[in-house]
């Protein structure tokens, strides 16, 4: 069974968008967070823990742009995306 596919989300007063699509090549990204559009971008194919962790770092981004919350580093945003992942992955979460 396929996984099902989020269309939004709503982070504080702010609907984010989901779009599923791979960025472009050249980006040398699996996932994006536009901030001018409100959108995150995912790649459908990834799956897994990586997948998981794109989700959570993209979000953490989207977060951040919330009023109010202090914009974070790539770093900053890396450390929190791979500790959240590795929990949630640890305790056996899995999509669907």
């Amino acid at each position: 069974m396929p996984r099902r596919l989020l269309k939004s989300f709503i982070i504080g007063p702010r609907r984010w968008k989901i779009l599923w699509e791979a960025p472009p090549l050249e980006d040398k990204a699996v996932a994006e967070c536009h901030f001018d559009i409100r959108t995150i971008q995912l790649d459908p194919a990834e799956h897994g823990r990586q997948a998981l962790d794109s989700t959570i770092h993209e979000a953490i981004h989207a977060i951040h742009d919330s009023p109010g919350m202090p914009r974070l580093s790539e770093a900053q945003v890396e450390l929190e995306a791979n500790a959240m992942s590795g929990l949630l992955w640890g305790i056996g979460y899995r999509a669907k």
